[in-house]
């Protein structure tokens, strides 16, 4: 799918120059160790990253949210903290603490619907969520009022993506994966017109995640099952649900959805297929494969982000704790950016300081705002037995 080229062009523009304002400087991604021995920035206090001069600024603390919750940080890589304006950012959980987009300062707390929620990308004040076992429902950031749109009655349970899912940057569609007694199914609905436009019957499969192309053109389907045929690795479908091409054989890395910098879509992964840590991105349309970071560069696990919507051309990592973490390879401990065109080009926000406690809720999940200007990641700050709070990351 290409989108027009002025339409693109003013989506990118901040891609253009390296000396854009409100973003790191352009480089390339060398080893850089991270600083020994820092103390954990306190709470809206903004810190300087030593290494590469940004600015980091904790935004969550148990005490000043009356909290006591382990983790009071953000979802997930590629769940975007920021409303469609960049006015609130919510973080996870039930309750959901909602901040000041542009201060941090926490404002109120607020019951999400139930399952995997996101923002509307088009109201500031909407988030949209299936509220088990299978309503599809907006709530109010504003006031917690529920709004319920639409009930799923002849299935059993329905999920945006098992907490991975998105819409099409337009609000227009979301894919769901459902249980049903007669077994399991893919669905494609259509906000506008309240109307199921697909569904795929699967058995008794069950998707690790489904995820809609940002312009509602594709479907990914990730199935949980290691391979390279229809129903293994990652599935891309047309939005009618008939199959496309598998872009990956692995059953449950990581990945995410967006453009390329010419505006093709593209998936973003790890290039496993070819026993390599090297981070490649290839176009849903035809399957070409541009490597973005190479093997030498990367180490085991990453996650990957495209949610920085209005900046096509990018996708933003971390990496995490792991058994198999390289501790002197480039991207260790690192949340960067990485132009999506094959120039190897970074943006490097920060170091994150996550303990090297082997535990996924204390991965980074490292997601980007809605222009890439700022780059939110989560971090123990080196204490594998503390809390993990959300940090942001920004060029002063």
């Amino acid at each position: 799918m290409r989108i027009t080229l002025i339409g693109f062009l003013a989506l990118s523009c901040s891609t253009v120059s390296p000396l854009s304002p409100g973003y790191p400087p352009d480089a390339t991604l060398t080893f850089e160790a991270m600083p020994a021995q820092v103390a954990m920035p306190a709470y809206l206090v903004p810190y300087t990253d030593p290494v590469f001069g940004t600015k980091v600024t904790r935004v969550a603390d148990q005490l000043a949210m009356g909290s006591d919750k382990e983790a009071i940080a953000h979802h997930y890589a590629k769940d975007q903290p920021w409303n469609s304006d960049g006015t609130l950012i919510q973080l996870s959980g039930w309750p959901s603490a909602i901040l000041d987009g542009h201060t941090y300062r926490f404002l109120r707390w607020i019951m999400p619907p139930g399952d995997h929620h996101v923002w509307s990308n088009i109201n500031p004040n909407r988030i949209y969520g299936i509220q088990q076992p299978n309503t599809w429902e907006w709530v109010d950031a504003r006031d917690g009022a529920v709004h319920p749109l639409r009930t799923f009655a002849e299935y059993t349970h329905v999920s945006l993506g098992e907490y991975e899912g998105n819409l099409s940057n337009d609000d227009r569609y979301a894919v769901f994966q459902a249980k049903a007694l007669d077994g399991n199914w893919v669905l494609v609905y259509d906000m506008q017109q309240d109307s199921v436009l697909a569904r795929l019957h699967i058995g008794a499969l069950y998707p690790n995640n489904v995820a809609m192309s940002q312009s509602g053109t594709y479907v990914a389907i990730q199935w949980g099952v290691a391979g390279a045929g229809e129903r293994q690795g990652i599935g891309i479908y047309h939005r009618d649900l008939s199959f496309v091409r598998n872009v990956g054989s692995c059953g449950g890395c990581h990945y995410d959805l967006g453009y390329n910098t010419e505006g093709q879509e593209v998936a973003v992964l790890t290039d496993i297929d070819q026993g390599s840590r090297a981070i490649i991105a290839i176009r849903l349309e035809d399957g070409t494969r541009t490597t973005l970071l190479t093997d030498a560069q990367m180490s085991w696990y990453i996650h990957v982000s495209c949610r920085a919507l209005k900046r096509p051309g990018w996708a933003y990592l971390t990496e995490f704790a792991d058994p198999n973490t390289q501790t002197a390879k480039p991207n260790y401990q690192l949340a960067f950016g990485v132009r999506i065109d094959g120039s190897g080009t970074v943006e490097r926000f920060a170091h994150v300081h996550h303990s090297p406690t082997v535990a996924y809720e204390r991965s980074p999940f490292g997601v980007p705002n809605r222009d890439g200007t700022r780059m939110m990641f989560r971090s123990d700050w080196e204490k594998g037995s503390g809390p993990v709070y959300s940090y942001i990351a920004e060029a002063p």
